[in-house]
């Protein structure tokens, strides 16, 4: 791992615990500011064998997301039980120069768009809703994104 790989750091706001993945990985937001990202053989470091998996990021991970926008321009969502509310700084490769971007940022609650294991290749994609605010089901819990 070197300071000059693509990475992306997840940590809750509720208790700062966080996770990075280096790794070569694509970078997508859409026009919402939802952030998708997808790695093609997943790595959690340079070591050989060493593979990411869903369980690997458990902890971070959110079900059952509805994502809504108030005229306040912030974003509320609704999530199951177990879900937290996340800080995302990311850094990916500019496509046209080679280089590594300045590190990015959003708040937001990550979900597992998919996964797919193989002998050959594993691919995983990981969703980022851009939220300002998360609500917990079945309760009054609310994480507030700090100003």
């Amino acid at each position: 791992m070197s300071f000059l790989d693509p990475y992306i750091t997840l940590e809750r706001v509720s208790d700062s615990q966080s996770i990075t993945v280096y790794g070569d990985a694509e970078f997508t937001r859409d026009a919402t500011g939802n952030l998708s990202v997808a790695w093609t053989d997943p790595l959690k470091a340079r070591a050989p064998g060493a593979r990411l998996t869903p369980l690997d990021l458990a902890g971070w991970l959110s079900s059952g997301v509805e994502q809504h926008r108030n005229r306040a321009n912030a974003y509320l969502v609704i999530t199951d039980p177990g879900g937290s509310l996340l800080k995302v700084t990311w850094r990916e490769v500019d496509p046209w120069s080679g280089q590594l971007l300045v590190a990015q940022e959003l708040y937001g609650v990550a979900t597992l768009g998919s996964a797919k294991a193989s002998v050959a290749s594993d691919t995983l994609t990981l969703v980022v809703f851009r939220a300002d605010y998360r609500h917990q089901r079945g309760s009054t819990r609310l994480e507030v994104r700090p100003i």
